[in-house]
């Protein structure tokens, strides 16, 4: 270090030397001209100028593209009886698959949220449900049901962690998945494959057989959930 320091300072000296016994050196002069196209002589000298250069970005939308229906059952895919809600009815999110088509829904048990606004807002996902009834009869429903979802993220362009699991109870909206802020720019993929519906013991007395649907509302918000205070 000590050696290149006195290199250079050794420059320095000569170049003034040289400076005291010829004609004056001119400093390089940087373009900034009042009038557009004029210049700068460089016939004598050198001359520097400054241009730019630049792109834009053009914003998106934020987009609920997919979300899955649901179909309940037992482990092995079969339906549950009568005489089974003498007890409680555990049943597993079984797959996709409905006994009728879905309007929105699809069966490949898939959420898809996209996010290229270009803000980096965040947003929240939450959902809710009615009540299960009767497709025969809407007269008839079941009490007692507890539902809970558990999406995870494909590790693919936005949120790449597991959501927690939530528990959709009749007619409140629960946040299923929550983009904080500078999170969930892009295409977010969250697979449904994980989820269960419990009916409580004796809760339906009266039961009538047949297939059972719900509605389940998904409300796709463009600002997050806010963090809990520390």
């Amino acid at each position: 270090m000590k050696k290149m320091l006195a290199t250079l300072m050794t420059s320095t000296i000569v170049l003034a030397s040289l400076g005291l016994a010829s004609t004056n050196v001119f400093a390089a002069e940087t373009i900034n001209a009042g009038t557009l196209g004029a210049g700068y002589d460089a016939t004598n000298d050198s001359v520097a100028a400054n241009s730019k250069a630049e792109f834009a970005i053009e914003p998106g939308q934020l987009r609920l593209d997919q979300v899955p229906d649901l179909h309940f059952a037992n482990d092995n895919g079969t339906n549950p009886k009568v005489a089974d809600f003498s007890k409680e009815v555990h049943l597993n999110l079984f797959d996709g698959k409905l006994s009728n088509a879905s309007k929105d829904g699809n069966s490949n048990q898939k959420i898809t949220v996209s996010d290229y606004r270009g803000t980096n807002a965040g947003w929240k996902l939450s959902v809710s449900r009615s009540d299960f009834t009767n497709l025969a009869d809407s007269s008839k429903k079941i009490d007692g049901v507890t539902m809970t979802l558990s999406p995870s993220a494909d590790a693919t362009d936005g949120i790449a962690t597991k959501a927690p699991v939530k528990t959709i109870v009749n007619d409140q909206a629960a946040t299923l998945i929550n983009a904080a802020v500078n999170e969930g720019t892009f295409a977010n993929n969250f697979d449904v494959a994980s989820g269960d519906l419990t009916v409580a013991a004796n809760a339906n007395k009266n039961i009538v057989a047949g297939t059972y649907q719900a509605d389940v509302n998904w409300t796709l918000a463009n600002i997050p959930t806010a963090a809990p205070a520390k």
